[in-house]
């Protein structure tokens, strides 16, 4: 693992250029997507259907507002 490491950093040195953009700081739950503003850098999560909230934290009852017949 060390060696590859190593190598990689030899064959592609970093410079001031070097910029990872995709790395979000606060993960998001549930299979949420982390995505980044690029206007403001400000970060935040593309939730499934199934769940809501910052971090896709919030479990959505689907029955909760009764649309289901049978429970």
């Amino acid at each position: 693992m060390w060696l590859v490491l190593i190598a990689t950093l030899i064959l592609f040195p970093f410079n001031s250029c070097f910029h990872i953009s995709n790395l979000c700081q606060n993960k998001c739950l549930n299979n949420g997507t982390c995505i980044i503003n690029s206007e403001d850098k400000r970060e935040s999560c593309l939730c499934s259907k199934a769940f809501s909230g910052d971090r896709c934290q919030v479990n959505i009852d689907e029955c909760s507002s009764s649309p289901c017949r049978h429970g």
